[in-house]
């Protein structure tokens, strides 16, 4: 029996059940494309939630797989035998039923054919005839490629069509993917810059972008950083409405329409923390750091005053320090958060003269330690990684300077540009003044002479005492008075230091009769006091003071050889001359002292000042010479003393130019001592001649020498030399009503005494 139609037969059903599975799976992928495109669609338009979208999706599978299987069985109806059978039957008339006898019998066995009571020849001429009639027609027909066709052409087009859409629209392609259980959002939230650290007092902008769907308000959420229990501050940038958009429309690399909102910060001192929300989304809490340029947060200083003034340690709280010269400072620098590296610029000496070459600042490194806060008061705002360093450095105090101190912080944050100044006080020397007798005195040679002397100093005295002097001889000590002695004894007595003495009085009476004084000797007298410093004791000495001796016994008599005897003459016997020459000879002597104690400890003396002082004493000694002349002229001849006088004074000056100042103080002292020798000489010539008409030519020279050496005076000098006439004239009156109450005795003649003018 020939099988060739039966195994074509079997070929094209084969085909129809690859065709018919094909259309099934075609069916069902358009139905399950269909049913995504509507919960897509749903999407889109309501943005569904992620459950609702999972029940979505599921459902659309329910259905899918509901849907295949129902084509499935209808598929397996489609290609069974007799079906196909028949359909080819159908398609092609003219065969009849010989396709549906054929394949019947022909796919059975000879024995069955045989017992159907069939005859297996006419089964094999029937199966022969329908091959030979099947061949010129395309049985293959009857396979349904067109419905399959059809079926992938519409799952192909709902495809190319959802591609496409989705490559158009950002928002389909969004929907989609959140269909497929994805969590990508219609609009996404960027901020910017995020955790940002900013320069105090500085500005920042902050920045929010709303991708995609912008039809949601954006709100900006800020408080101050570090107070969890604070309110936030709501701004809206947006409220989501298109009339209410801060900034033009712009479009991401993917298509999709974004928008952008600034929110600028001025002058920021304080963090800050701040997140943006727009509907259902929320940015991540960002934090703004502030940087402030590292600051000193305190400045203190332990000052501790040299052992010798007794004063305790105190504290400055300043970085201008005022203190003694010798104190020891300890320096505390408290900075606002770590520090890596600090130091102390000392600025460099000014050089004293053009030829020193010049200094170097220098860099002193400070010690640094970490240093809690702890309940100190403090506007600043730590954060929480920052440690406030300790810097510290010690030195000791010997001059004026100023400094500076630079730091780097551990965040690269430097100190701003500082300068100090420290202010070093000089131990002042003591401070030594008679109270009395008066600057100028008068006694006779059996006075005796109470001297008080008070001193005092800053930190403590040492040594005090009254020195005098006679006719330029060796100085003898009147008074002296050791303290630090006493300070030593009563501290090796008794535990503990004894407070240094500041100040104290010194008294003790001259006794000049012993001395066998006359009226030509000249006494100097002056007081001094040394401080308690350590090192080098200052010294103090008043000018040199002068005791004028006067005649131990006067007697007073009126004469009147001038009809004008007090308008600045004689009176009788002094020369106001003379007086005024040794007043100025012994402000030369206390001028040129005080330069000699000057260059004893270094100090140059003023080139003006010396000049001064020399043309003082040249000038003076021009005066001399024209005194001892104009009374030679006047009948006067013992001048000798004021000629010697004159060449020690030009001596003097010799010494002064060559800066020779002890030769210069010794010479100006023998001069004053030769002038007031002259000047008892004069008055014993005086009181010897009784010629009026040589006394009228000696007063009349006497005034206007005078009035040649005196200086114009000031208003207020004019007023004081009044006054002091005035208390002179008084004082002349009692002497003169005392003098003429005591008679003479008898036989004691009368001799003419001088009255003090």
């Amino acid at each position: 029996m020939n099988d060739a139609f039966l195994k074509r037969f079997q070929s094209v059903r084969a085909q129809k059940l690859r065709v018919l599975i094909g259309e099934t799976l075609a069916r069902t992928g358009l139905c399950l494309l269909i049913g995504a495109a509507i919960a897509v669609a749903a999407d889109y338009v309501w943005e569904l939630d992620r459950n609702t979208r999972v029940a979505c999706l599921a459902g659309v599978g329910l259905v899918a797989i509901a849907y295949g299987l129902r084509a499935a069985l209808q598929m397996s109806r489609a290609w069974g035998t007799s079906k196909t059978a028949a359909e080819i039957e159908d398609s092609f008339p003219e065969l009849g039923q010989s396709v549906r006898t054929s394949v019947q019998f022909g796919r059975m066995s000879l024995a069955q054919v045989q017992s159907e009571g069939v005859a297996t020849t006419l089964v094999a001429a029937l199966v022969e005839e329908t091959h030979r009639r099947a061949l010129p027609l395309t049985i293959e027909d009857v396979i349904p490629l067109r419905q399959l066709w059809l079926m992938a052409g519409a799952v192909v087009a709902g495809a190319v069509i959802w591609i496409v859409a989705s490559d158009a629209d950002w928002q389909w392609r969004t929907a989609t993917t959140r269909t497929l259980i994805g969590d990508r959002s219609y609009r996404d939230l960027n901020v910017a810059p995020g955790n940002e650290i900013v320069e105090e007092g500085g500005h920042l902008a902050l920045e929010a972008t709303l991708i995609g769907r912008t039809n949601r308000a954006v709100v900006m959420y800020t408080r101050t950083a570090g107070q969890p229990d604070a309110e936030w501050t709501e701004r809206i940038l947006s409220d989501g409405t298109v009339q209410a958009k801060a900034a033009e429309m712009a479009s991401t690399s993917d298509g999709r329409p974004q928008e952008s909102f600034q929110v600028k910060f001025d002058r920021l001192t304080k963090p800050m923390e701040y997140f943006v929300r727009a509907g259902d989304l929320q940015s991540p809490t960002y934090r703004i750091r502030i940087r402030r340029p590292l600051r000193i947060e305190s400045f203190e200083v332990d000052l501790t005053p040299p052992s010798y003034t007794g004063q305790p340690t105190s504290t400055v709280r300043d970085g201008n320090v005022v203190a003694l010269q010798g104190t020891h400072a300890h320096f505390h620098i408290l900075f606002d958060k770590q520090v890596k590296s600090a130091t102390m610029i000392l600025a460099a000496r000014k050089a004293t003269s053009e030829e020193e070459p010049p200094e170097e600042d220098a860099v002193l490194p400070l010690v640094l330690s970490d240093h809690s806060l702890g309940n100190s008061s403090t506007s600043t705002v730590l954060l929480e990684d920052e440690h406030p360093t300790m810097a510290s450095i010690e030195l000791v105090l010997s001059e004026d300077r100023s400094f500076s101190v630079q730091g780097e912080a551990a965040d690269g944050t430097k100190l701003p540009k500082n300068r100090y100044r420290i202010r070093v006080r000089q131990d002042q020397p003591p401070q030594v003044f008679f109270e009395s007798p008066e600057d100028k005195v008068e006694v006779h040679t059996l006075a005796e002479l109470p001297m008080r002397v008070r001193v005092r100093d800053d930190y403590g005295i040492a040594r005090a005492g009254i020195l005098f002097q006679i006719n330029n001889e060796q100085e003898v000590p009147l008074v002296a008075e050791d303290f630090s002695v006493v300070a030593a004894a009563a501290e090796e007595a008794a535990e503990g230091s004894l407070s240094p003495t500041t100040q104290a009085a010194l008294e003790k009476v001259l006794p000049l009769e012993f001395f066998e004084l006359t009226q030509k000797d000249s006494v100097m007298y002056y007081a001094y006091a040394e401080d308690n410093r350590p090192d080098k004791p200052q010294r103090t000495e008043t000018d040199l003071r002068f005791i004028d001796i006067r005649p131990l016994k006067r007697q007073f008599r009126v004469i009147d050889p001038d009809p004008m005897p007090n308008n600045g003459g004689m009176g009788g016997g002094n020369f106001k001359s003379l007086e005024e020459l040794i007043t100025r000879q012994r402000y030369a002597v206390n001028r040129t002292i005080q330069i000699e104690k000057r260059a004893k400890v270094g100090r140059k003396p003023d080139a003006s000042e010396l000049d001064q002082l020399m043309k003082f004493e040249t000038d003076l000694a021009q005066s001399v010479e024209e005194t001892a002349q104009g009374l030679e002229a006047r009948g006067f001849d013992d001048t000798e003393l004021f000629y010697q006088a004159q060449n020690a004074m030009l001596q003097a000056v010799d010494s002064l130019s060559v800066g020779n100042w002890e030769n210069a103080s010794l010479q100006m002292k023998d001069a004053l001592k030769l002038l007031i020798e002259q000047r008892e000489r004069a008055i014993r010539f005086v009181m010897k001649n009784p010629d009026p008409a040589v006394l009228a030519r000696l007063r009349q020279f006497d005034r206007e020498q005078n009035q040649k050496l005196r200086r114009p005076k000031t208003d207020k000098e004019e007023a004081r030399e009044l006054i002091r006439r005035l208390e002179e004239l008084i004082r002349q009156e009692g002497v003169v009503a005392d003098g003429l109450t005591d008679e003479p005795a008898a036989g004691e003649p009368t001799t003419p005494a001088t009255v003090p003018q």
